[in-house]
This record gives structure tokens, C-alpha cells and sequence, in this order.
């Protein structure tokens, strides 16, 4: 949330600049705490995730997702889990190219 400055039609009270700027600290302040909580949080849960380097060659399982499917192929009974597969070409860290048949 961003707070636009209001163009002056008059002399504004002290009062009002002041309350204005005390606003704008907090609303700084606030922000900068959810940025460095959420730094934190992002640490902490990367600490934990399982990274998955695959190589050309190695044998991986795919799981196709409903959005893969053709429209009208999708069966919630289908099977979607392809046998181990080769990989063929590794395009980037999660992506991958391997035969479907």
C-alpha cells in the first residue's frame, strides 16, 4: 500500500504536516519489518527443502497434472504417474525433456 501525497489548495495546519509525516514513519517502519520477517521465514523454510538436481541419463518419474491433459482426456480415475523415464535434455534446474511413450 502506497500513500500519494494530496496536492495543497491552501496553507495546511502544522498539525495536519505533522501528523502526516508520523504516518508516513510508521507506515515505513511497518513495511520494512514485514520485508526483513519475510527474509526470515524464506530462510528458514529453504533450510529445509529437498533440493532435486537431476542429470541426463537419470531415471525420474513424471506426474502429469490436470492442466497437461488435452481438453476432454482428463480423468480424475486416469492414470497420471509415467514409469521411470530417461532424461533426455535438461533445459533448466526443473525442467527436463523426456520421452512419453
Amino acid at each position: 500500500m502506497e500513500l500519494i501525497l494530496v496536492p495543497r489548495i491552501g496553507q495546511l495546519s502544522i498539525q495536519v504536516t505533522d501528523m502526516t509525516h508520523y504516518v508516513h514513519g510508521i507506515h515505513e517502519k511497518v513495511n520494512e519489518t514485514i520485508i526483513s520477517n519475510n527474509a526470515k521465514y524464506k530462510a528458514l523454510v529453504d533450510n529445509h527443502r529437498r533440493r532435486m538436481v537431476f542429470e541426463v541419463d537419470d531415471l525420474i518419474w513424471a506426474i502429469l497434472i490436470r492442466d497437461r491433459f488435452l481438453v476432454g482426456e482428463y480423468n480424475k480415475l486416469k492414470e497420471r504417474k509415467i514409469s521411470p523415464r530417461e532424461v533426455l535434455q535438461m533445459i533448466m534446474l526443473t525442467k527436463f525433456v523426456f520421452p512419453i511413450i
